[in-house]
């Protein structure tokens, strides 16, 4: 049984109700839901059984680990520690003075390109 399929299940007999039921709930055909063994299901059908089981769809496609709103290591990008810290000053800004923030960064990163490349017609030096 695939593990979609398992943690469906395991839901179920938490609150005592039979797959038939859960589809027929749900507007599903009959056995669809087993058939997810070896099919991927439609995502607005998983939807439904989520919120008929009032779990999230992480819960239902990944398992507890990802229930969490936690972002998984492999998935977090690599920061410098001066490249977090200033990320976290960044956070802790009004939102007007982020905007502020934003356009003269946007500033000196096109100063910076425009030093970097050549002028048209020209060579590097």
């Amino acid at each position: 049984m695939s593990e979609l399929v398992e943690r469906i299940e395991r839901k179920l007999k938490e609150r005592n109700i039979t797959f038939g039921r859960l589809e027929h709930e749900c507007g599903l055909g009959n056995g669809t839901i087993k058939r997810w063994n070896t099919q991927s299901p439609r995502l607005n059908r998983l939807v439904r059984v989520a919120e008929y089981l009032q779990v999230s769809l992480d819960y239902l496609t990944f398992g507890e680990k990802a229930a969490s709103s936690e972002v998984p290591e492999w998935m977090r990008p690599v920061l410098t520690e001066r490249e977090s810290e200033g990320l976290s000053m960044f956070r802790g800004l009004p939102p007007e003075e982020q905007e502020d923030f934003y356009a003269f960064l946007q500033i000196k990163h096109k100063r910076y390109q425009d030093a970097a490349q050549p002028p048209e017609g020209g060579t590097e030096k």
